[in-house]
């Protein structure tokens, strides 16, 4: 098992590093650490705004989700086994053709889930701190409770993930009621302001330093790891199915796009592949939580968060939309027909705004009811639809088509962050005083937006136009 766990944090490390040189994959982690150096000499200040209890609430919940995230591999699964890159595929393929179960194949790509991202923040953000405490108050005894308690969380939230995608493996049906339930308990917690540390074992245990609640975290994450396991299928290879020819119908409800045809084929293959509900809940469940952050910090800081500024997360948030298109198949089939990467990169940024608008119209009007804030919706609409537009297409100028791996480049990840927060910052501030002057500056940032999106969808031509769909590690 050990060898097996070595081999896939190697083609973990290697899939990463064939996007980028191992110089500027190391960028991440020694980025976490200088980051979290400054943060601890200059903790002094920070409390000086903001209460530790804030602080140690906010990173639990972030620690937590990105737990979440990490272990959300369940989902893809089948997707990793059955896509080729080229002649390379994946180790958890192995068990179709060596003497090994998926299980333990399964239970390997856990453990390395779990390395991979420790070792590559959690780690790093910890040594951070540890050379901080020579030169500011903290101890290190204190930033070695913060590293148990934040890596309980952490794993806590993979083997969540890792449950609950293990779930939706085994019934679509009893996960929605499984999500649902967790969104109930959500907001009866919200409606009864019950606090966070009372919901979060790893937060109270932060707190209280209590064996008990040590004890009931430990046993979550081994239940929800057993269970994830236990349900996890043996069986991944691909079943025959048979599907009515529907692509002349959809092409011909896409006339209004010269990408007709390859929008009818990404669309069949969304359907077919059940990548729409992957999309639903990969863009919800980031959605809950942020709703849930913004909850804590409106109840402890009282800022001002109202649906303009749910729209702007909103925007940001679609990117998963744009992410998950470009992970269905392989694209290296499009090299022995007529299409170009342009053409692609146009044809899947069609879709996501068509999927896009469907959400915002679905949670913006939600949120502004709820808030009473109905005056706020166009603006928020208008809001949601610009952010999103203009983020998918400064991402599809930037990474192309493969957007899950082009952001582990050093450089574009500096972009990405100037483009990301350049226009979101000051739509944030001016959402949070609402009046006849801020909308006005609101919309005067929303026309540079959509002015940028031009600027983009025409850059993508001329970088993209000599790139080919071959996929080489």
């Amino acid at each position: 098992m050990f060898n097996l766990i070595s081999l896939m944090l190697k083609e973990e490390y290697r899939f990463h590093t064939s996007y980028t040189s191992r110089y500027a994959f190391m960028f991440f982690p020694v980025l976490a650490l200088i980051l979290a150096f400054l943060a601890g000499v200059s903790s002094s200040k920070i409390l000086e705004e903001i209460s530790l209890k804030q602080i140690i609430l906010s990173v639990h919940l972030s620690l937590l989700l990105y737990g979440m995230i990490a272990g959300s591999f369940a989902f893809l699964g089948r997707e990793m086994a059955e896509r080729r890159f080229g002649n390379v595929n994946f180790m958890i393929a192995m068990p179709d053709i060596l003497p090994l179960s998926f299980r333990s194949a399964f239970f390997a790509l856990y453990i390395r889930e779990v390395v991979f991202y420790t070792g590559l923040t959690i780690l790093p953000v910890t040594s951070g701190l540890l050379l901080s405490t020579f030169f500011s108050p903290i101890r290190v005894t204190g930033v070695l409770l913060l590293f148990t308690a934040l890596f309980l969380s952490f794993l806590l939230g993979v083997s969540l993930s890792f449950f609950m995608s293990s779930i939706y493996r085994r019934s679509a049906k009893i996960f929605s009621a499984f999500t649902g339930g967790i969104m109930f308990l959500i907001f009866i917690s919200a409606l009864y302001n019950v606090p966070v540390e009372n919901i979060i074992p790893t937060v109270s245990f932060h707190f209280t330093k209590s064996l008990s609640c040590l004890l009931i975290t430990t046993a979550l994450i081994l239940i929800f790891s057993a269970l994830g396991i236990m349900m996890a299928k043996e069986e991944i290879r691909t079943k025959t199915k048979y599907f009515e020819n529907a692509y002349p119908k959809i092409e011909k409800k896409l006339v209004f796009s010269k990408y007709s045809g390859l929008m009818a084929k990404e669309l069949i293959d969304i359907k077919r592949s059940n990548t729409g509900v992957k999309m639903f809940f990969s863009f919800l469940m980031p959605l809950i939580f942020m709703t849930g952050f913004l909850w804590f910090v409106e109840e402890n800081i009282s800022v001002g968060f109202n649906s303009i500024s749910y729209a702007v997360f909103i925007g940001f948030f679609s990117l998963v939309i744009y992410s998950w298109l470009n992970n269905i198949d392989s694209p290296d089939f499009f090299g022995f027909i007529p299409v170009t990467v342009p053409d692609m990169i146009k044809t899947r940024i069609l879709i996501h705004i068509i999927f896009v608008s469907f959400f915002l119209v679905l949670f913006v009007p939600g949120m502004s009811a709820i808030s009473s804030e109905l005056y706020m919706m166009p603006v928020a609409l208008l809001v949601g639809f610009a952010v999103s537009l203009y983020m998918v297409m400064g991402v599809a100028y930037l990474t192309g088509l493969r957007p899950n791996t082009s952001l582990f480049n050093p450089k574009v990840v500096a972009k990405f962050g100037i483009i990301s927060l350049l226009p979101q910052v000051p739509l944030v501030i001016f959402s949070l005083m609402p009046g006849i002057i801020s909308f006005f500056f609101i919309f005067f940032i929303c026309a540079l937006l959509l002015i940028s999106c031009c600027w983009f969808y025409k850059g993508i031509e001329e970088k993209w136009g000599k790139e080919s769909f071959q996929f080489g590690i």
